[in-house]
């Protein structure tokens, strides 16, 4: 399936032209997606041939505000400050992966489908995006793709990262019995994109779903989510060479038990964005975390501007930001899981962070970054 944008300018304009280290900014953006949770999102590269033209940010499904609403199997463009509808017939709602691989394509594994019965994706079928300009529109391109022999099976909230330069993608955990209670999955899956197939990897010390995971130089670092103990602030880290588990032991405070939060890589640091606490009387928590991957340390960031869980973040590509300060992007999310129905966003936020791009911090006195003030900087995030 190919959906076609032809009034999709591509100019460079400064999302965030001045912006303070360690702080969030809410775009502004016009037309916005619905309110949503549970949507997937990444940050993708529009090619011209062989030529990488500029980098969107493409979310695709999601759970709607209202109970009595279609699941939305939208997928939208981010292009500087203007959202673009694509398409409302991808083939997932709620609940799947998408990780970028090393061909410049994403990659969507399990979750639901957007029919009736909502019922889980098989992971034998992956969906594929890739955006491409063609003259003066971009194109993008959603294809099916057939995984033949072993495979996860039926899959949701689970957590995905590439690895081997983004040859791979591992598949970790999940929820995959829909039909019994299910406290999470063990089983950790690697897709190779060149083959066109899973392999099974080493099972995860513990079942998890709705748990974060990043790479950083050469390890997968999983974190939080929840299990047969309810949500952790467990992590595990593991080494694809030796295909082996490790959990790590963090001294001094950090974030709560979470589930549904989202985890990036910013220069040394995993960042942890917002989350839930509680399975049995579910609240979000508007708390950034940082965790030096280096000193295994946990520092507190700036808040969200509230309490949010479920949406769809990623990181600004490197390229884009080289000699900067790394920023992510983040879209949607739960505000309010307890309520019937549950209070959702459509707020675009960015948040620029203290640490550049190749490692390294900003130093920030500690009296400033409490009155939102201190260091500023000219930082251009330039997606097309």
């Amino acid at each position: 399936m190919k959906s076609r944008i032809t009034n999709f300018v591509l100019v460079s304009l400064a999302l965030a032209t001045v912006a303070a280290a360690d702080s969030f900014e809410s775009l502004q953006t016009g037309t916005s997606p619905n309110p949503t949770e549970e949507a997937a999102g990444v940050f993708l590269p529009v090619s011209e041939g062989a030529t990488t033209t500029g980098w969107v940010f493409l979310i695709q499904g999601g759970l709607p505000s209202e109970l009595n609403q279609e699941p939305i199997a939208d997928v939208w463009l981010l292009n500087e400050r203007t959202w673009f509808q694509v398409s409302s017939s991808a083939p997932r709602v709620a609940g799947h992966v998408l990780v970028a691989g090393a061909d410049g394509r994403a990659y969507a594994f399990g979750g639901h489908d957007p029919d009736d019965d909502g019922d889980l994706r098989d992971l034998k079928e992956i969906t594929a995006y890739q955006v491409r300009r063609i003259g003066g529109a971009v194109e993008v391109t959603v294809e099916d793709i057939s995984v033949p022999g072993s495979y996860p099976g039926k899959c949701t909230y689970a957590a995905a990262v590439a690895i081997d330069g983004g040859r791979s993608i591992l598949h970790i955990g999940g929820f995959c019995n829909w039909n019994v209670m299910d406290n999470g999955s063990r089983e950790v899956w690697e897709y190779q994109i060149d083959s066109n197939r899973w392999t099974q990897r080493a099972d995860l010390p513990q079942p998890r779903l709705k748990h974060s995971a990043v790479f950083y130089q050469g390890y997968v670092w999983v974190f939080g989510g929840d299990g047969p103990s309810g949500p952790s602030n467990d992590i595990y880290r593991y080494d694809p060479r030796s295909n082996t588990w490790s959990e790590i032991q963090i001294a001094g405070e950090g974030p709560a038990p979470l589930e549904d939060h989202r985890a990036v890589v910013v220069g040394d640091s995993m960042l942890v964005f917002g989350g839930i606490r509680s399975d049995f009387w579910p609240e979000t928590t508007d708390e950034v975390w940082a965790l030096d991957l280096t000193s295994l340390e946990w520092t507190r960031k700036r808040d969200l501007p509230s309490g949010l869980a479920k949406m769809p973040a990623d990181l600004l590509p490197p390229e884009l930001a080289t000699g900067s300060y790394a920023t992510v992007v983040l879209f949607g999310g739960v505000i309010e899981p307890w309520s019937f129905p549950p209070v959702l966003s459509n707020e675009t936020l960015v948040y620029t962070s203290d640490e550049l791009v190749s490692g390294g911090k900003l130093a920030i006195p500690a009296v400033a970054r409490i009155r939102g003030r201190g260091a500023f900087f000219t930082s251009t995030l330039t997606l097309m």
